[in-house]
């Protein structure tokens, strides 16, 4: 019985007799030293023994002699394949090589996985693009009309809103309720009274002011984007305005016992009367009229904006504001011009709203620059 296998390096095919099985020569192709298997390939089991063979001795290298010797070289129909102590012939079906050809046509782990991860991201982005390609920008051109009338419904704080136990609300929601705080610039006043519920705040224009009315309610980009966008402004807005509110609350405490501490107005105007008219679009947007920049003022449920202007401005821009995190609200502009259409909202002021430029004596009233 034979024992075949293929040189590791030149993949010839050797055949050898089994008696030296476990010993080494050299290949009669390449002369790399090489150990014979002891074992033969499952492959090359039913490979009978020739019986007719020659005997040849290897020389080793050195001029002694190989652990070969004796080494049969085989024959091909009665005659020597060869002089070689180990026979070599065309390789036709190289073991090597069927590992190779088949190493070759298995694909690798990477593209396996990779193939299938690529055409979902492209699959992806082509969803993606053809959704945001497909939606109207944030830019256009929208109307505005004038209020008729200068103060807008009040809103309210609730206390249940404001970090105070229960003595401190009562006495300031006392103090609110005999002598409430108004806050006054040349554009718009701001008063904070209180009423059972929490703090009422009461936004008026001043007489050299219009309100201007913008419906935005038919507009689909900003539809869109408020769903969208408005829970996480909403979160921020109230964050903002808790915050405020609170620390407003603890100044007037101080102050109504007796301590000299200076209110931050325009704290107190933009963070607190005007976040709580707000939505989460009026509190990202602001209006740009020339060189001057006024806050949106308010937001109802029907999706109109107001804005606090000279009645001298006819034309102005839309844009977003900057934020408390620092972060930009609204990434859009429109062009706003003002119609001669006059609008009227159901609720009007309260009763014993006082006049804007009158609000309050001289020694309550906060300046708002």
């Amino acid at each position: 019985m034979a024992i075949e296998f293929n040189c590791p390096y030149c993949t010839a095919t050797i055949r050898v007799a089994d008696g030296y099985a476990g010993k080494q020569g050299r290949c009669p192709k390449c002369d790399t030293k090489l150990l014979i298997p002891s074992v033969p390939l499952p492959d090359q089991l039913a490979i009978p023994q020739l019986p007719e063979a020659k005997t040849q001795t290897v020389a080793a290298p050195g001029g002694g002699q190989s652990a070969l010797e004796a080494i049969p070289v085989l024959t091909q129909g009665g005659v020597a394949a060869g002089s070689d102590p180990i026979s070599v012939r065309p390789v036709t079906k190289s073991v090597v090589k069927s590992r190779r050809r088949s190493a070759r046509r298995r694909p690798s782990r990477a593209l396996v996985i990779g193939v299938p991860v690529i055409c979902f991201l492209v699959l992806f982005g082509i969803i993606a693009y053809s959704l945001t390609g497909s939606l109207p920008q944030l830019h256009g051109e929208l109307t505005g009309r004038s209020l008729d009338g200068l103060s807008l419904p009040q809103t309210v704080i609730p206390w249940s809103d404001i970090s105070l136990n229960e003595d401190d609300r009562k006495i300031l929601q006392e103090a609110l309720t005999t002598q409430p705080e108004s806050l006054a610039s040349q554009v718009m006043a701001c008063r904070l009274s209180a009423g059972e519920e929490g703090i009422l705040v009461t936004l008026a224009a001043q007489q050299e002011s219009q309100w201007i009315v913008v419906n935005v309610a038919a507009e689909k980009p900003l539809a869109i984007w408020r769903r969208k966008e408005g829970p996480k402004l909403n979160r921020i807005r109230l964050d903002e305005l808790q915050t405020a509110v609170t620390q407003y609350a603890k100044d007037k405490l101080l102050k109504i016992n007796g301590n000299q501490i200076a209110i931050d107005a325009v704290a107190v105007r933009d963070k607190v009367a005007l976040n709580a008219s707000c939505r989460a679009l009026s509190y990202a947007i602001q209006a740009v009229a020339g060189p001057t920049i006024f806050r949106c003022a308010a937001e109802d449920e029907e999706g109109q904006l107001y804005f606090c202007l000279p009645k001298s401005v006819q034309v102005f821009k839309i844009e977003g504001r900057t934020l408390a995190n620092s972060a930009r609200g609204f990434n859009g502009d429109y062009n706003v011009t003002v119609s001669g259409e006059t609008v009227t909202i159901e609720s009007a002021p309260a009763a014993d709203d006082p006049k804007p430029e009158t609000a309050m004596p001289e020694k309550t009233m906060l300046k708002v620059e």
